[in-house]
């Protein structure tokens, strides 16, 4: 079987569709089919982290076509422009000789399942694929805008929906009554290696006091929110006694400037760890009381291993995770990242360094909402 993932990543459109992206493809992967990635060649983007465990067909990326914050732009290219360059690279296929050599081979094999994860597709692209390059491949969206339509067969949407039953998409008919859908945290595509760590702690033993604390404002952070979170809780200096801040940053932050590292050469228990793999991400996890960062997809990692979280949004369609998490206890929500002031950080964290029972019961709350097994869970029930 023949898996081909349609996905990117970069400094506009970030990171964290090709993380997920990846995550199911290794357990796709382990189950023994043929995956493969079309991605585009933005500027920042993670394809050589992709090409140590998979085949990636490279898209050019056109300097021409401006990217905007407009996620109808993200594309980089017309439909027909992006399908004629997926199809001139979908023509070969890298195959290994009895040398274990690879070698590139003029032919075409057929696509089983096209993965689709990207806001600059809808159903005028998936129409495109299917009369250009393949009529028969079924099509699997990974999206949670809900804001345009898609023709195909499979949908994932890992918000966490408050009522399990709703269903944006069809409610609002962007896709077919035929389309399977796949809804909620119980398809999260995290990483296996959280799924082991989650089993192997016991929350119940924890202490519930404020010792190490995790900043983390996604693999971009554009808008240098960690460099802000950093100065706030410096300025407050009363409250960093005996705490050990982690700060996490992604290959992605432009950190040319060196002004998080100046901030805090003269504090020793500010420490700066720089694109971690996901077993180092979980070690240092092990170790934090709470998160201080964006509310994204890394929000759910948190929740897997039951840690408290005050939780900030730094894009519109992180909004209704982080204001439903919220509702059920399992988050502080502050609201944009943008609009949050010092004294509200500053209180907020005060609370739960003075009230192990805040701790208590939003590590447990976490820990129930997030098993770590959402890839398994899906392709369990996947024809595959």
């Amino acid at each position: 079987m023949r898996i081909i993932f349609r996905v990117d990543s970069g400094y506009r459109v970030a990171s964290g569709h090709l993380m997920r992206c990846k995550n199911l493809a290794l357990s796709m992967k382990n189950k023994g089919y043929q995956v493969e990635f079309l991605s585009k060649e933005y500027p920042g983007n993670l394809i050589d982290m992709l090409e140590k465990d998979f085949i990636v067909h490279r898209l050019e990326f056109n300097p021409n076509f401006q990217l905007t914050e407009d996620t109808t732009t993200w594309l980089g290219d017309l439909p027909t422009q992006d399908i004629k360059k997926c199809y001139d690279r979908l023509q070969h296929i890298v195959i290994s000789n009895d040398n274990d050599n690879e070698q590139l081979q003029n032919k075409y094999v057929p696509i089983d399942l096209l993965v689709i994860d990207h806001y600059g597709i809808d159903y005028q692209w998936e129409d495109l694929f299917r009369l250009e390059i393949q009529f028969d491949t079924q099509i699997f969206v990974i999206d949670d805008l809900h804001n345009r339509k898609h023709h195909c067969d499979y949908l994932l949407d890992q918000t966490f929906y408050l009522d399990s039953k709703y269903n944006p998409y069809k409610e609002k008919e962007l896709i077919s009554n035929s389309c399977e859908c796949f809804l909620g945290t119980n398809y999260l595509l995290l990483s296996p290696l959280f799924s082991y760590a989650h089993q192997s702690i016991n929350i119940y033993s924890q202490l519930n006091n404020i010792k190490h604390v995790q900043i983390n404002f996604g693999g971009v952070d554009r808008t240098k929110q960690t460099l802000k979170v950093v100065q706030w809780l410096l300025n407050d200096g009363d409250i960093l006694k005996d705490i050990t801040f982690d700060i996490l940053l992604g290959r992605l932050y432009d950190d040319t400037n060196d002004e998080l590292q100046d901030l805090i050469k003269e504090h020793t228990n500010f420490i700066i760890y720089r694109d971690l793999d996901y077993s180092e991400i979980i070690d240092l996890l092990k170790m934090t009381d709470l998160y201080i960062g964006a509310t994204g997809v890394s929000i759910y990692e948190r929740c897997c291993l039951g840690i408290p979280s005050i939780g900030f949004t730094l894009v519109d369609n992180q909004k209704m995770n982080a204001s439903n998490l919220s509702k059920t206890g399992a988050l502080t929500y502050l609201g944009n990242a943008h609009d949050c002031t010092k004294e509200m950080l500053i209180s907020t964290f005060q609370k739960y360094i003075s009230d192990p029972i805040l701790v208590k019961t939003q590590r447990e709350k976490c820990y129930k909402l997030v098993d770590g097994n959402g890839c398994q869970r899906l392709l369990s029930k996947l024809f595959i």
